[in-house]
């Protein structure tokens, strides 16, 4: 992969779409509406479902901030290894891949 192919900046929305499907997925009866009046709270900015999906997304040019992907780690205990070849979730305290 020569540098001018790569990404130039992380790619948060995929990285913020993923790590939002895990908190859905680990809590019992989660749903989205939940997660935006959680992330309202925490962000202490208005925070949306269809807020959530166009950070997820990137529609309209939307990147979540990097505040709601540091909380959604930490909730749902994946941290974010990023590399040349893109970004992955890891579940914290997990063996390193070789």
């Amino acid at each position: 992969m020569t540098e001018a192919s790569l990404p130039r900046t992380p790619p948060v929305n995929a990285i913020f779409w993923s790590l939002r499907e895990q908190w859905v997925n680990q809590g019992e009866g989660r749903r989205y509406c939940d997660l935006a009046e959680v992330l309202t709270r925490y962000l202490q900015i208005k925070v949306s479902p269809q807020k959530l999906s166009q950070w997820s997304t990137g529609s309209d040019n939307r990147r979540p901030p990097w505040a709601a992907i540091y909380w959604l780690m930490q909730e749902t205990e994946f941290d974010v290894k990023l590399t040349p070849e893109g970004a992955r979730l890891q579940r914290r305290n997990a063996p390193e891949e070789l």
